[in-house]
């Protein structure tokens, strides 16, 4: 409930849910704040701290709030407080957003998808009772800060800079060699990588691959973490964005796409390796999500072989998202109110 993308992915919810039928309250495990916070908690009925508090004592105060539905936003990351929903504070418990699995436990009722991330020929996958939200399962809140989109940098520069500003972690050997292919194939190209997880060792790691591959280094840019100001401003020298796989990225995708750059995905075989897919579906950009690794290499070149298209999608980009299930925040609100009284009325879904 912070700067992290649990906030980011909360606001349009909590912005547009009907506060008539519906009260907000929110435990928040953590005593870290940040500007979204204050943002998240003008929508909220109570806001309740409970760093510090034992399960019981958790349970306690949730019971006494008279909560319908209680939904954990953690999963099995870090500071979860999955033991208090082990005690059953709530008669209806869900999981949604924070985690991409089951969280196996008995008494979580149901975990909150899309027929993208968790199709039904996946659901007996979870512990859980799989509900679908009828769209996208997540709903991107855009920055409050104004950044203009800028013009595709390879028209002035004269080459194309690829870019990835997921966490250095998710560049496994098998990425780096898909993406080898495409610098081989883009003349003059170059990747940059930005975030705060590249330090000496990512970059020595990333480099040696890279290299190993016939990739020289003077092809990779490195940036340090920064503020998300800053970062997001850093799309302006990016031309297109590359999702690693099967560790696909989220916020940073959708942030991608608002500063205007494509971000190309790859289809996976779980909840995890899907949520790219999911995106790219529920933003309107379906042709960015290949189906297998050559189908990725093959649309990155195609993709970044046109400079001009790219420039001219680019600068359209922004204004055809807001009416996407990705950003359209009243739309989702009302999708997520029907899964709540799905779940409070164990009706039939008919999403």
């Amino acid at each position: 409930m912070r700067d992290h993308p649990v906030g980011y992915f909360s606001e349009h919810l909590f912005k547009y849910i009907d506060k008539g039928c519906f009260q907000l309250f929110v435990y928040d495990n953590t005593n870290q704040s940040s500007n979204q916070t204050e943002v998240l908690k003008s929508f909220t009925t109570a806001w309740r701290v409970i760093k510090g508090m034992s399960d019981c004592e958790t349970a306690h105060v949730i019971h006494k709030d008279a909560i319908d539905v209680l939904i954990d936003l953690s999963g099995h990351t870090a500071h979860n407080r999955l033991t208090v929903f082990a005690l059953r504070p709530s008669a209806i418990q869900a999981t949604w957003m924070g985690y991409f699995g089951s969280t196996g436990l008995n008494e979580m009722d149901f975990l909150i998808g899309d027929k993208f991330v968790t199709p039904v020929d996946k659901q007996q996958d979870f512990s859980e009772s799989v509900i679908l939200l009828t769209n996208s399962y997540l709903c991107f809140a855009p920055p409050s800060f104004d950044l203009p989109i800028s013009a595709t940098p390879a028209l002035a520069q004269r080459y194309v800079t690829f870019g990835c500003f997921n966490n250095s972690s998710k560049i496994n050997s098998d990425v780096i060699v898909s993406w080898s292919e495409i610098l081989k194939e883009i003349k003059d190209s170059k990747i940059f990588f930005k975030g705060k997880t590249y330090n000496g060792d990512a970059i020595q790691r990333i480099t040696a691959e890279f290299e190993i591959n016939q990739i020289d280094a003077n092809r990779l840019l490195f940036g340090a973490g920064c503020s998300r100001k800053e970062l997001l401003q850093s799309y302006k020298q990016v031309d297109v964005a590359l999702d690693p796989f099967p560790y696909v990225g989220g916020t940073t995708t959708c942030e991608a796409l608002w500063m205007g750059v494509p971000t190309l995905t790859k289809q996976g075989t779980d909840f995890l390796s899907n949520v790219g897919r999911s995106i790219a579906e529920n933003s309107g950009h379906d042709h960015l999500c290949a189906a297998n690794t050559s189908d990725y290499i093959s649309l990155a070149i195609n993709i970044a072989s046109d400079v001009d298209l790219l420039n001219q999608s680019r600068i359209q980009r922004r204004e055809k998202l807001i009416n996407t299930p990705l950003f359209d925040g009243k739309r989702f609100a009302k999708d997520f109110e029907r899964v709540i009284e799905t779940m409070l009325g164990g009706l039939p879904q008919d999403g």
